[in-house]
């Protein structure tokens, strides 16, 4: 969702380093959304041979890495979280963004696996589509994310409201508890222009990049954003 890709925006443009490390591309998104406060970028996926071996549809193949291929201090890794060494990327991501296979032993994989890849005394996770909807658990990520994790780290892991994505927060990032409520404090009002068009031609697998869709964010935060097919723009309240 938007505020998905704003999330993951915020969090590098905060971090000391602004390194990102993503488990998933698929059509490249999230790396666009970061990619101008990000200062280097590293995204692993299966490669297209393995998804095509797996059955996928080819136009589903044909959209890996859209927003992504191209894109300056972009690296793209191809293998399989299981197997693949990341020994090179100990101790460097600010932020590691967990988005691939979303079975339970998947996500429990790539949380052991991927642990020691964010930077030790202040990385942030972020597992996505933890949650159907804001509201509704999607119980099989969350019990990956679970196992994957010693109890005493647990106590680091908040869903961020309005989101999809669970975030395991260093000891330095901690925030105080809050009661939970339906009623909501801040409003959202988004507006979407579509402008044609995302071609996709099937035969050859390539993917031709037109002028992306337009996606406006009021809120009351007062900052310019990217999402990562648009700029919106952030008002303050009273404005």
């Amino acid at each position: 969702t938007v505020l998905d890709l704003l999330l993951l925006r915020s969090l590098v443009a905060r971090s000391e380093g602004k390194r990102f490390f993503e488990i998933g591309t698929f059509r490249g998104e999230s790396v666009a959304a970061v990619a101008d406060v990000a200062g280097d970028i590293v995204t692993l996926s299966l490669p297209d041979e393995r998804l095509s071996e797996l059955s996928h549809d080819p136009s589903w193949i044909a959209a890996h890495r859209t927003f992504s291929q191209g894109m300056p201090r972009v690296r793209h890794l191809f293998g399989d979280s299981r197997t693949t060494d990341v020994g090179d990327y100990e101790n460097w991501a600010d932020v590691l963004f967990i988005d691939g296979d979303h079975g339970r032993n998947g996500v429990e994989s790539d949380t052991r696996r991927f642990w020691d890849v964010r930077r030790r005394e202040t990385g942030v996770v972020v597992w996505h589509d933890a949650f159907l909807t804001p509201l509704r658990p999607r119980w099989e990520v969350l019990a990956g994310i679970a196992a994957g994790l010693p109890p005493e780290l647990r106590r680091g892991l908040v869903h961020v409201s309005n989101t999809l994505c669970v975030v395991w927060l260093p000891e330095s990032h901690r925030l105080s508890t809050v009661a939970l409520s339906y009623v909501p404090r801040i409003a959202f009002t988004v507006s979407v222009a579509l402008h044609h068009g995302w071609q996709n031609a099937r035969e050859s697998h390539e993917v031709e990049l037109l002028p992306a869709p337009t996606v406006a964010v009021e809120t009351k935060t007062g900052e310019s954003v990217r999402t990562g097919t648009s700029v919106s723009q952030h008002k303050r309240s009273g404005e």
